[in-house]
Formats: C-alpha cells, structure tokens, sequence
C-alpha cells in the first residue's frame, strides 16, 4: 500500500509559512486522516526561497532591529 504524500513549509522564516500545504476537502482533524487514510490529499508547493533571499531577509530584520537592541543592552 502506497502512503499518501503531504507537502509542509520548513519555515524558519515568517514569510516562508505556508509554502508548501496539504490539500484536502474538510476542514477537521478528523478529515485530514480519513483524506490521508484513503488517498484524496494533493500537495500545493509555492517556489521555495534560495538562500541569498533566506540571508536578505534576515539581514533587513537584523539592522532594523539595531536600533532596539542598542537601546535596550542585555
């Protein structure tokens, strides 16, 4: 018996929640599990982020959060 295949997002990055998803019809735990159970699951994947956009992003947070952590040292 083949296993159902799901898609998830690996986010270590606010912007990049939600990338990858598992389709079904319903809403419910509990119709997540039979969707998965018989097979009627499709996976939605957006184009993931390489990691030159990975580090800009982190660096954009980092320096426009300079201000606060000078502000309040540690």
């Amino acid at each position: 018996m083949e296993l159902a295949k799901t898609a998830s997002s690996d986010a270590h990055i606010l912007e990049t929640i939600g990338l990858g998803v598992t389709v079904f019809e319903g809403h419910t735990a509990q119709q997540l599990i039979k969707a998965l159970r018989i097979g009627n699951v499709q996976q939605r994947k957006q184009k993931e982020w390489n990691s030159a956009r990975i580090l800009g992003s982190w660096a954009t947070r980092y320096v426009g959060s300079a201000f606060t952590r000078l502000a309040n040292p540690a």
